[in-house]
């Protein structure tokens, strides 16, 4: 055992295994870029910090790290990844990874998620009201709850399959990106059905005159949109379609 060892930093190595589970001190551990498939830090009750992506890791137990605050574990194999025991989490990187569920919900001190590229379906936020900088592109996300979120600054979503997206609430908001969305497997032939997207209630309050289809080089598609069932009709497949909505902001289906 290595009682006094507080800090371990091993990154850019080759290391295929680390032992750290006799080093109860250890307050920050960096082994970024190696080739590590397994990492045990159950031991390690203090640690606060742990920056371990670009590894080959395929499972992350974090459970016992309660007192961890930072954690960068992007550019692995992660498919899950529950920190439902790391309240006192601020700083959570998961980028690049494969994951398809994240646990984030008890995380009511986090500020800065960084879960781009994975393969998010959903992603709830609701619980994380001190968030103020949010990078999740390039994920299958349809659907996002910010009514909550009003410390967001920065927000970064582009790359998904987003239909709506409500800042109303956001006003400290200063950057947005949400750019390239992806509805393909919305449209069928040459139809575009609202009532399958959004909840009941909303569809009523689309501007129907502002309904409309567009082609790849921005031209207008004639468009038929009938209010009462949600459904928009075109003359050709639309490569995006533009509707208003009532708080205001213009949404753009790519």
């Amino acid at each position: 055992y290595n009682y006094v060892l507080t800090s371990l930093s091993c990154g850019d190595n080759q290391l295929e295994k680390l032992y750290v589970s006799e080093n109860p001190a250890l307050i920050s551990l960096e082994c970024f870029n190696n080739k590590l498939t397994a990492l045990y830090v159950g031991e390690n009750n203090t640690l606060t910090a742990l920056y371990c992506g670009k590894n080959q890791l395929s499972r992350l137990y974090v459970k016992k790290n309660t007192a961890l605050t930072i954690l960068d574990c992007g550019d692995n194999q992660l498919t899950k990844l529950d920190l439902s025991e790391n309240e006192a989490l601020v700083e959570l990187y998961c980028y690049n990874n494969q994951l398809t569920d994240l646990y984030i919900s008890e995380n009511a001190s986090l500020e800065t998620l960084d879960c781009r590229s994975n393969q998010l379906t959903e992603l709830d936020l609701t619980s994380n009201v001190k968030l103020s900088t949010l990078d999740c592109r390039n994920n299958q996300l349809m659907e996002l709850d910010f009514s909550r979120n009003i410390a967001l600054k920065n927000l970064k979503c582009d790359n998904n399959s987003l239909i709506t997206l409500d800042l109303s609430n956001n006003k400290k908001l200063t950057e947005l990106s949400c750019g390239s969305q992806n509805i393909d497997s919305y449209i069928e032939s040459l139809t575009f059905d609202f009532s399958k997207l959004l909840p009941a209630y909303k569809i009523p309050n689309i501007k129907a005159s502002s309904v409309q289809g567009r082609t790849t080089v921005d031209g207008a598609i004639t468009t038929t949109y009938t209010a009462a069932t949600g459904i928009a009709k075109f003359t050709q497949v639309p490569a995006s379609i533009r509707y208003d909505y009532p708080t205001g902001y213009r949404s753009n289906l790519l």
